[in-house]
């Protein structure tokens, strides 16, 4: 729908939005009516079909970690970095490593990103972008190795946060991260004929066996509470919660496709419908009448976020000047001509102020990494990666990932919660149940360093000052104590 832009290659929120953090309900992304269909132009890529995930039984025990991730990922594992002058384990460096590679292998899987013959993302691809970030990596591997090194980072920082303010993990969490390996145990690696140890290796590499993991987990649960708290206590500003909801019905002529002829009809049937309103109400029944005989490609009324929807539909929103019951025709080049018209304001769902809450944390989080409020220590250069060759397992089957026009349009998004069908052993289903694994709240704010990297610091929304101010104390108070200490 209008409330997510699609903009390939920046789907990243979009696909955790079922994540969502502090109260774990679904976020509702849908408008009001239910006119829309996964092929409209102004489709949410969230509303597309999910595919049964269920894992089988296999067995593995022959298996290697090539096997399961391709040729080229084994040189990137195994680097040593330090936060704050202590080391991270390698086995949680991997993991975060492991897990950035299923993200983007997603996108491979879709074809936004470059693919290898296996179906993962092609390290060695020269990079390409149509945003800034075009001239900042010369090849996917580099624009990898700083997407994972930002979740490693961004991770240690919420721990170190959660440490300052004496977060500790409950005796009911540490139970449910006991019930967690042990179901991995018995429904993967007991399934799968391996000891969990070797389980656990064989997706996240050598050093990662259950201690290890359980250490990482311990971490993701930690790192999840201190999403949940702050956003809990998060204190919205009224500009925040109170937005503009408005109602439209969309007469389709994009610009990439539409011709001056198709411009014009689109224009006079928006100019002719308006012209037929007497009021909003009688605009909302009027759009759904429409839409009914199929006079129009879409109706319905939202509320509108800043940076979720196109710029003319957001501008038209956004005018101060704007009064409720008033109406009229904008053009947004994406989809076409718009009647739309202002309710008024409305506050945002729960749901809605859960996604304000992590994005604010989001980003004052990119903000310390990007202060170096924090010492993280990163390794040498990566060497680049290895032209990827094809790797025979024998077991998994390929199956075609979406059909060609699918990928075209850029309207199906890769979920890194589940398995999309693809051609590459991790698309079936079974690496999920770790990769999933505590942190619910945080893998939003991961999805949302996808967008900062591929956009250069352009980040969602800052925290407001109230917020960014009580940070910032809480931060010189546990500085001041330090030094009265000392």
């Amino acid at each position: 729908m209008l409330k997510n832009k699609i903009i390939t290659g920046v789907l990243a929120l979009s696909m955790l939005l079922s994540f969502v953090g502090c109260s774990k309900n679904a976020a509702e992304t849908t408008p009001s009516s239910s006119s829309v269909d996964a092929t409209s132009p102004t489709a949410n890529i969230s509303d597309t079909q999910v595919v049964d995930t269920t894992q089988s039984t296999i067995d593995l025990s022959g298996c290697s970690f090539e096997t399961m991730y391709g040729n080229q990922i084994s040189a990137f594992l195994g680097h040593t970095y330090m936060f704050e002058g202590v080391q991270i384990p390698e086995a949680e460096v991997n993991f975060y490593f492991v897990n950035a590679f299923l993200d983007l292998t997603q996108y491979a899987t879709y074809g936004i990103y470059p693919a290898t013959v296996d179906g993962y993302l092609d390290l060695a691809a020269e990079f390409d972008s149509d945003d800034e970030a075009e001239d900042l990596y010369a090849t996917w591997g580099d624009f990898y190795v700083a997407y994972a090194e930002k979740m490693l980072e961004s991770t240690a920082v919420i721990n170190q946060l959660a440490s300052e303010e004496g977060v500790v993990l409950s005796e009911e969490s540490q139970d449910s991260i006991d019930a967690s390996i042990e179901e991995l145990n018995t429904t993967g690696a007991q399934a799968a004929n391996m000891t969990l140890d070797d389980y656990l290796a064989l997706y996240y590499g050598p050093a990662c066996d259950e201690a290890a993991f359980r250490s990482i987990m311990e971490r993701y649960y930690i790192a999840d509470l201190y999403t949940t708290q702050y956003c809990d206590n998060y204190e919205f500003a009224e500009d925040e919660i109170m937005v503009p909801n408005v109602c439209y019905t969309l007469f389709a002529a994009p610009e990439a496709s539409a011709t001056e002829e198709d411009l014009a009809t689109a224009e006079q049937q928006a100019n002719d419908f308006l012209a037929g309103c007497e009021d909003i109400e009688s605009f909302q029944l009027q759009g759904q009448a429409l839409y009914d005989a199929g006079e129009c490609m879409e109706y319905g009324s939202f509320p509108v976020e800043l940076g979720t929807t196109v710029q003319a539909f957001e501008d038209w929103a956004f005018d101060e000047a704007r009064v409720e019951g008033e109406m009229g025709v904008i053009y947004a080049p994406e989809y076409g001509y718009f009647a739309i018209g202002y309710i008024g304001l409305v506050e945002v769902d729960d749901s809605i102020k859960d996604q304000i809450a992590v994005n604010a944390l989001g980003a004052y989080v990119i903000s310390l990494v990007d202060d170096g409020t924090y010492e993280f220590t990163l390794p040498n250069d990566y060497e680049p990666a290895v032209e990827a060759v094809h790797v025979d397992n024998g077991i998994f089957t390929e199956t075609s990932a979406v059909d060609a026009s699918s990928q075209a349009s850029g309207l199906v998004s890769p979920t890194p919660s589940i398995s999309a069908p693809g051609q590459t052993p991790v698309s079936n289903g079974l690496v999920w149940a770790l990769a999933g694994a505590g942190g619910l709240a945080l893998l939003i704010l991961f999805a949302a360093l996808i967008v900062y990297l591929v956009r250069l610091g352009k980040n969602a929304k800052e925290p407001n000052e109230k917020n960014k101010s009580n940070e910032k104390n809480k931060k010189n108070e546990t500085d001041d104590s330090e030094n009265s200490e000392e």
